[in-house]
């Protein structure tokens, strides 16, 4: 019998603390030990504390309260937990659970499993080079090593600067990161190719003039990731160049890099009178939710393409017959100077915009008074339209 009003101690050969953890609709009791290894992200989690509001306590504490990990497949799941616990059963471990080990030991951060699972799946495909290669860009286990002249990607106001800046600290016995061929800067997640690439353009510019536009493509996504400026802006123009007939790459890229005249571009391509306009390939590209949007700049570009020059009168307002609402049939928005049109010249009024619409909202007017080639109009009638889309870009 214990003595009532005394907390009794835990005896820790025999005792473990143990952790709820959910992983899609599956529920794991897991003890903690086992997770909670130092500079992990559990370990972090655990430090910081999982606070909830469930009268069950925190998360992890009850089995009505679990940790929840999102996106986790749990036959992943269940193979990294014989790599960190019941590793009596890691022998019969395939190699796709040897990869789905070293993943989620990549993404928490589990530094002697990730290394354990990469000895394994090198051992294993070690004579495969396909099945390496796939593995070395997935996991970057590939064993390419560059030695670079610091001044080529030490530039003001890049993140290696920022880097250099800020000094980058080791425990390795030879000195800083990047100091030595044993202990190099790992960029973590970068495909080998796209760096040698990169390199071309900061380096050894003489190897510049073979690079494909894929090629400049992953030059421009590194500039990018790393604020190189100028090699950006030469990037931008080289992909421009190869790519800018193209609507889906337009769209695609100008959305990466968030360049607002590449998706404008990409609208108005699309939204040509003169280019065959399909709905299968926008929904296959991931656009079919912007189809809409597209139909009412091509309908507006026809009736600018199409617009006769015969002025009517009505009230005493000069007008185009163009321009009366197709959907609600009154007129579209006047200039607040009452003089839409010039009477001696059929000019629209300085102080009106380009492209409006008509009160009703759903007919886009572009004002033949601008005078502006159908290529122009093009991308002034998309920006119009899109333009709560274009807010967040550069």
């Amino acid at each position: 019998m214990g003595s009532p009003g005394i907390e009794p101690i835990p005896i820790s050969e025999f005792f473990y603390e143990t952790v709820y953890i959910q992983v899609s609709n599956e529920l794991y009791l897991i003890p903690k030990e086992h997770l909670n290894v130092p500079d992990t992200v559990f370990a972090q989690m655990f430090e910081d504390g999982v606070p909830s509001e469930s009268s069950h306590g925190r998360e992890g504490a009850h089995r009505k309260n679990p940790i929840v990990l999102e996106g986790i497949d749990p036959t992943a799941f269940r193979a990294f937990l014989k790599a960190i616990w019941k590793r009596d059963q890691l022998e019969s471990s395939s190699p796709e659970d040897w990869a789905n080990i070293l993943r989620l030991a990549n993404l928490w951060n589990f530094k002697e499993t990730a290394k354990e699972a990469k000895d394994e799946l090198f051992r294993v495909h070690a004579n495969n080079a396909y099945e390496m290669l796939k593995l070395g860009n997935e996991f970057q286990v590939a064993n390419d090593l560059y030695s670079v002249p610091k001044e080529y990607i030490n530039i003001p106001g890049t993140v290696f600067a920022q880097m250099f800046e800020e000094g980058v600290p080791s425990d390795s016995s030879h000195g800083l990161e990047g100091t030595h061929r044993k202990n190099p800067i790992v960029l973590q997640g970068v495909d080998p190719t796209a760096f040698r690439g990169f390199l071309k353009a900061v380096w050894k510019r003489d190897k510049l003039k073979t690079s494909s536009p894929e090629e400049w493509i992953n030059i421009l996504r590194l500039a990018h990731l790393w604020n190189f400026r100028d090699i950006k802006k030469e990037a931008k123009a080289k992909v421009f160049n190869a790519r800018s007939n193209s609507a889906f790459d337009m769209l695609k890229l100008g959305h990466e890099f968030q360049i607002k005249d590449w998706v404008i571009r990409g609208y108005a391509i699309l939204s040509h009178p003169s280019f065959m306009f399909s709905i299968a390939p926008l929904i296959e590209n991931g656009f079919g939710d912007k189809i809409a949007q597209i139909t009412r700049v091509r309908e507006a570009l026809r009736f600018y393409s199409m617009q006769n020059f015969q002025d009517v009168h009505i009230s005493g307002a000069m007008i185009r017959l163009t321009f009366e609402c197709t959907s609600c049939r009154s007129l579209p928005p006047t200039c607040t100077h009452n003089d839409y049109y010039d009477d001696d010249h059929g000019i629209t009024c300085a102080t009106l915009e380009i492209v409006t619409s008509c009160r009703c909202g759903e007919v886009v007017y572009p004002h033949r008074g601008a005078s502006l080639s159908l290529d122009k109009m093009s991308e002034a009638v998309v920006e119009y339209v899109f333009k709560d889309d274009l807010k967040h870009f550069e």
